[in-house]
């Protein structure tokens, strides 16, 4: 069970449950924001709309901002924490309601896989600096979470 939510096998009972009240927490803050994450969506919400993510400072028809241009792409560094550090760089570099996809960070980087810049995403994702959702077009992306008021 720990492998399908990236948490080490070794944690305490009680390391299990803070996880899990801090997850529910998340998740209660993205459902409150539009986006619900439906495990079987063609079972659960059969009729239901695509997920939309409300992204702090955008109007819901106003297109999101793109990742501001890079001047030229960044040697990629061998060492994960590095490479998750630039990364991390280019996500709170962005104006707060933006949204982006792998290759529009990958290609800040020079001969960065896309493999390993989604990895670095989708940890994010999951220790809540991110949200990641399907747009409209099908394509995975992610954004900052719209925190709660």
């Amino acid at each position: 069970m720990l492998e399908a939510y990236g948490w080490p096998t070794d944690l305490t009972d009680e390391a299990i449950l803070e996880r899990l009240v801090a997850l529910n927490a998340e998740r209660a803050v993205e459902e409150a924001s539009g986006l619900v994450r439906w495990l079987r969506p063609d079972f659960q919400a059969p009729k239901a709309q695509p997920a939309q993510v409300k992204v702090p400072g955008l109007a819901p028809s106003q297109p999101p901002p793109a990742l501001p241009a890079a001047a030229k792409p960044v040697k990629w560094p061998a060492a994960f924490p590095e490479r998750a550090a630039l990364v991390r760089d280019v996500v709170l570099g962005a104006p707060p309601s933006a949204t982006f996809s792998v290759a529009e960070v990958a290609a800040r980087f020079k001969r960065a896989k896309a493999a390993d810049v989604e990895a670095i995403l989708d940890t994010f994702a999951a220790l809540g600096l991110l949200v990641a959702f399907e747009s409209p077009d099908q394509e995975r992306r992610w954004a900052r979470p719209a925190r709660a008021a």
